[in-house]
């Protein structure tokens, strides 16, 4: 494992997380969180003049409301009101497309509504919808930390780091959100490669939020995150203590392979390998696990080890580049010319198929991020 300061240890890890859950799994996990608890409010006095249907409503009896708004209906199949409630109860049962039909049809929406809205284009994967409404929400009330967070939320599930940045500076100066700008903050930079301002963010963060509760993230994704970017510093043993105290709430095989990782760059091969093995046999499909023990096996010149371990993270990561380049070269030391020529081989298509690396958001740049303490 190259020890180079500069460089973050990250081999296809992006890959791995993108197996392990997508982007817009993050986003739903973000905007999602619990379950919006928006009152429903009548567009139209003629729809529901008892209010029963809003009653039931209010008490989560989403499908008596949905059949109330139905049999209204098809009587009056314009009616707006009836349309929003049918819409709203629709996105409370997790029935998004439906609901969106309805939204549509609704006529003008309030924010409440707005919002519903917006999160259920989310679970439909239609982020530049969301976004635009978003944008409309915040074109409305500025300092809407909602609006804020779930717009931020959704540029990171479309790779717009750069455009995260403000928003988590926004969030900053409103009383009681500096932890999920900090948060956000963090995502962004590191996305970005930006890494001194992501380490300074994120510990901030963990200063104010220190179970990571403000923002609905997986934690084992931010302190992964955040470990990667200290090694990318050469601050191996911070991004050790960070992820052995990160182990102590989550008792997750990726955070074990990344440990042994920061292990192995301080000199430690036996504590790497523990935790390298503990990984594997937790999650199998661990192929970051596998690289790493196939990598340590080419050190000691246990090249039947290595083919193995390499072969696994190669059938776990098929698109993956680094499994089979080193496969090459251990075949090669093992004199199977054949294979060797056939591993490289794969290694270069997965490399051509992928393309260049996208990149962040350009140089480092100190005045991207504000001050970790949120001061301008």
């Amino acid at each position: 494992m190259s020890s180079n300061p500069s460089i973050p240890p990250t081999g296809d890890r992006a890959r791995a997380w993108a197996r392990r859950g997508s982007l817009m799994g993050l986003v739903v996990l973000v905007v999602g969180g619990a379950v919006l608890s928006l009152s429903w409010r009548r567009a139209h006095e003629r729809f529901d003049p008892e209010a029963k249907a809003a009653a039931a409503f209010a008490r989560g009896r989403y499908q008596v409301a949905l059949r109330g708004a139905r049999n209204y209906l098809e009587s009056h199949p314009g009616d707006g009101g009836a349309h929003l409630m049918a819409a709203q109860c629709l996105a409370r049962l997790g029935q998004p497309a439906l609901a969106e039909r309805h939204f549509v049809l609704a006529g003008l929406l309030d924010r409440p509504a707005l919002h519903e809205r917006a999160l259920g284009l989310v679970f439909l994967n239609r982020p530049a919808e969301a976004a635009a409404i978003y944008d409309d929400l915040l074109a409305r009330e500025p300092s809407d930390p909602s609006a804020l967070k779930r717009l931020a939320a959704v540029r990171l599930g479309q790779g717009q780091a750069r455009e995260v940045v403000p928003l988590a500076q926004r969030l900053l100066k409103i009383p009681g959100e500096e932890a999920a700008g900090q948060t956000l903050l963090a995502y962004a930079l590191h996305q970005g490669k930006h890494f001194t301002q992501a380490v300074a963010a994120a510990e901030r963060a963990i200063e104010l939020d220190p179970e990571l509760r403000t923002i609905h993230i997986p934690r084992a994704l931010f302190y992964t995150h955040l470990a990667l970017d200290l090694m990318g510093l050469g601050r191996d043993e911070e991004a050790r203590t960070h992820l052995e105290h990160a182990l102590e709430r989550d008792d997750d095989p990726g955070l074990k392979e990344l440990l042994g990782v920061a292990c192995q760059r301080l000199g430690r091969d036996e504590e790497a390998e523990r935790y390298w093995r503990r990984a594997v046999e937790e999650d199998p499909g661990n192929a970051d696990a596998w690289l790493d023990l196939g990598r340590l096996a080419m050190t000691r010149h246990d090249w039947r080890e290595a083919v193995r371990c390499f072969q696994r993270a190669g059938d776990l990561s098929p698109l993956a580049v680094e499994p089979f380049y080193q496969l090459s070269l251990v075949h090669q030391m093992l004199g199977d010319l054949a294979k060797s020529r056939e591993s490289r081989a794969r290694a270069d298509a997965n490399r051509a198929r992928s393309g260049p690396s996208p990149g962040g958001m350009g140089e480092p740049d100190d005045s991207l991020a504000p001050n970790p303490r949120g001061s301008p």
